[in-house]
């Protein structure tokens, strides 16, 4: 075992949490503050819709969920995760290089049989494969999901354990997840860790409760609340493959310089979160950037909304200040197209179902580096997350001759990623893995929770669910007759539940709570920590190689929720963002 993998696993206790000597007065202190720094700061949502309302009120914001502290996490586990992200950039740009293992995955385990939407973006993908790509290049801007993982909580017993504050705990981190589109929250992670920050100078380390791991605080240098560069690490990340279209394309633009697509979502409640991202293009890149959802660049896609010109395939897209009825409009060519859309079939929806997978279709054949490109889109499958823990697949993809840019991994670096995963089985009926995995959800489900492919959140079903959606399940297969070959719970992956250590609370501003303390104290939360990287990338010259243009990683989410709440998403109103307090 390699120093820095023995180093993972620390028993130590976390302190009790929140600091019992807070009084009811520096927590109203800390909520007003807290609010009015979050408005005038940006750390912000748009309000729910009314029942009554079509569309999402653009004149009116509320402040986005927080935690009025950061959160207790092992310092030394912070940093065992910042370091696997680097060869997690690697690992899953080959994957999306690989048409064979992709093949394997989406076809001969039959995830294309179970879930329609998975197929649709396999069409996409043969199509443009079958073409020849027209933009070899190819960006990722990705987020690691870990959680910590107490081993002495293994068998789920949650009554009958003690707090992390009575006993050692043999504490590790496990993934939970690698997100290949969309990895959002960037932006406002940053800012509350900049609030976090803030409230701990103003308050004199928030009345003395929280101090530095190195001595005396200074400003911007409060080393147990650490920086985070994820806005800068995502921009950075979008203006390495701009900086890249234009080098390879030089002399095709029009009277303006290219622009950056953010193909975003109707009504969008989280759009702050993206325009810090296109400001930050805009004053630190001079790069400019466009917002059109898939219904904008669908409706009227004939009529210049989108298109490419041959025979290199540029991509033109209308410019936003041009009138629908214009005859001849304005057009803007994209560098990079950035989906913050197009991970759910609901994106699809709405505005005619082939028109818009046209649409996502026209987007890939481009000449535009996609972010990510449907094969990357197809990579991040939870499918996919399974077939790679399985018994020499890493050492397949991380331990062969690697081609330009790329890092030489070894033994332990594949060891040390491992070691950061949970139990995972297919459900198929064929292979032993997949009948051990079916045993085991079966006989022990409220080890296990079951996923399918789909991203978004809420669509997990957990431990004691778990058997009687399996029989439901063979029940519809049933009805099917036997012409339905594939069993639909082939479409789902059996993980081991993470088993995070419990006693720790924290006092979450729920959105738009303002500074109502009293509703504010969770007394048992679990932390969700996720570590963000970039990789542009292409195919190697020579066969089984890649070539790494950038990897970069920087910056950290973390999402907290209490220990009640199954799922982890901020978007959708089950956790609010937080902060580390590294420990």
């Amino acid at each position: 075992m390699s120093d820095e993998l023995a180093a993972s696993i620390s028993n130590q206790c976390l302190p009790a949490w929140p600091p019992a000597g807070l009084t009811r007065a520096q927590i109203s202190h800390l909520c007003n503050s807290a609010t009015d720094y979050a408005f005038a700061h940006g750390l912000v949502y748009r309000p729910l819709i009314p029942a009554s309302e079509k569309v999402v009120n653009t004149t009116s914001v509320i402040h986005a969920p927080f935690s009025l502290l950061p959160s207790p996490f092992p310092a030394r586990l912070f940093a065992y995760a910042k370091s696997l992200q680097p060869i997690l950039n690697e690992l899953y740009a080959r994957v999306a290089l690989d048409h064979q293992f992709l093949e394997d995955v989406y076809v001969k385990q039959n995830v294309i049989h179970v879930d329609d939407f998975q197929a649709k973006l396999w069409d996409v993908y043969q199509n443009v494969m079958k073409e020849g790509l027209a933009q070899p290049r190819q960006l990722g801007l990705f987020r690691s999901d870990y959680l910590l993982h107490d081993t002495s909580l293994l068998s789920g017993d949650f009554s009958s354990a003690s707090s992390t504050t009575d006993q050692s705990h043999d504490l590790t981190i496990k993934q939970v997840e690698f997100n290949t589109i969309s990895s959002s929250f960037g932006p406002l992670c940053y800012l509350v860790s900049k609030l976090h920050q803030h409230l701990a100078h103003a308050t004199g380390s928030y009345f003395g409760h929280i101090q530095s791991r190195k001595g005396k605080a200074k400003e911007d240098n409060f080393d147990s609340l650490p920086k985070n560069d994820a806005l800068k690490t995502l921009a950075q990340g979008l203006a390495d493959a701009h900086q890249a279209y234009n080098s390879e394309m030089p002399g095709t633009h029009t009277f303006t310089d290219p622009v950056i697509l953010f193909v975003i979502q109707p009504n969008e409640r989280n759009a702050f979160d993206q325009r810090a991202i296109e400001y930050e293009l805009l004053n630190a890149h001079g790069i400019r950037c466009v917002r059109k959802t898939l219904a904008e660049l669908a409706s009227t896609v004939k009529e210049h909304a989108a298109s490419l010109r041959l025979p290199k395939r540029e991509l033109f897209i209308s410019a936003p200040w041009s009138s629908q009825n214009d005859s001849d409009p304005d057009q803007l060519e994209v560098s990079v197209v950035y989906f913050r859309a197009g991970y759910t079939p609901t994106d699809y929806e709405g505005l005619g179902n082939e028109k818009a997978w046209d649409v996502r279709q026209l987007l890939e054949r481009s000449a535009a580096i996609k972010c990510p490109s449907v094969a990357l889109q197809l990579a991040g499958a939870k499918k996919v997350q399974q077939v790679l823990s399985e018994e020499g697949i890493l050492e397949r993809f991380l331990l062969q001759p690697s081609g330009s840019g790329t890092q030489k991994w070894k033994p332990e670096d594949v060891e040390a990623l491992r070691a950061s995963w949970t139990e995972l089985y297919p459900l198929d009926p064929r292979s032993e893995l997949g009948k051990k995995g079916y045993d085991l959800a079966m006989r022990d489900p409220h080890r296990f929770v079951l996923k399918p492919q789909r991203e978004g959140g809420g669509n997990n079903i957990y431990k004691q669910d778990i058997p009687s959606a399996l029989k439901a399940m063979i029940d519809r297969d049933a009805k099917r007759g036997e012409s339905y070959a594939v069993p639909e719970r082939e479409g789902y992956i059996l993980m081991s539940l993470i088993q995070p250590p419990n006693g720790l609370g924290n006092l979450l501003m729920k959105a738009g709570a303002g500074a109502d303390a009293s509703a504010a104290l969770a007394p048992d939360v679990v932390s969700e920590l996720g570590i963000y990287g970039t990789c542009l990338f292409a195919q190697g010259k020579q066969a089984d190689t890649i070539e790494v243009l950038k990897s970069r990683s920087g910056g950290h989410l973390l999402r907290t929720k209490g220990r009640e709440s199954d799922e982890g998403g901020v978007a959708v109103g089950f956790s609010v963002i937080d902060s580390p307090y590294l420990v």
